[in-house]
C-alpha cells in the first residue's frame, strides 16, 4: 500500500506541474529561472528520455504498455518473496512507489497529449520533468538496494 500512496503523491506532483506549463507557457517558450544555469523550457516530448526515438509515440505507448506490467509484477514478486528478510525493505518500497508514479506521470501524457511534456531546463542537459526525475531517483534508489542493502541482508542471513 505505501508503494501506491507514494506513487499517486508522484503522479499529482507530475500531473500539476505539467498543467501549469500548460496554462502558463506557450510551446519552446524559456523562462530564465537562474542565468546561464537553469530555465523553465516548454518542450512537447514524442520520444524517450534524451529524445532518442522522437516521434514514435504510438510505438513507445505500446511499447511501455507491454513492459510496464511485466516490471511491475517481478518487482511485486521479489518485494513478496522477500519482505520478512530484508531490512532495507522500505528502499525497495520507496523505488517501488517512485517508478510506478513517474511512469505513470509520463504514461498519462502519451496518451492523453500524444506527447510527454518536460520543462526543467539546465541548459547542458535534454529538458525532463518530474516524472523523469522520480524514475531516475527510482532506479538509484533500487540499485543501491540491489547491490548494496540485498546484498548486505543475503550476507547477514548466510551468517545466522
Amino acid at each position: 500500500m505505501l508503494e501506491i500512496i507514494i506513487a499517486i503523491i508522484v503522479f499529482i506532483l507530475d500531473f500539476f506541474s505539467k498543467v501549469l506549463v500548460l496554462d502558463q507557457m506557450q510551446l519552446a517558450e524559456s523562462i530564465e529561472v537562474i542565468p546561464k544555469i537553469f530555465h523553465l523550457t516548454y518542450v512537447q516530448n514524442t520520444g524517450l528520455a534524451f529524445g532518442m526515438l522522437n516521434g514514435n509515440n504510438t510505438f513507445l505507448l505500446i511499447l511501455l504498455l507491454g513492459v510496464f506490467p511485466i516490471l511491475v509484477f517481478f518487482m511485486r514478486k521479489d518485494l513478496r518473496s522477500n519482505y520478512l528478510k530484508y531490512k532495507h525493505i522500505i528502499l525497495f518500497r520507496l523505488s517501488v512507489g517512485f517508478f510506478l508514479g513517474g511512469a505513470f506521470g509520463n504514461i498519462f501524457d502519451r496518451i492523453f497529449r500524444g506527447y510527454v511534456i518536460d520543462m526543467f531546463d539546465f541548459l547542458i542537459w535534454p529538458v525532463f520533468n518530474i516524472a523523469d526525475s522520480f524514475i531516475c531517483i527510482a532506479m538509484v534508489i533500487f540499485s543501491y538496494y540491489l547491490i548494496i542493502a540485498k546484498g548486505s541482508s543475503d550476507s547477514a542471513v548466510n551468517e545466522v
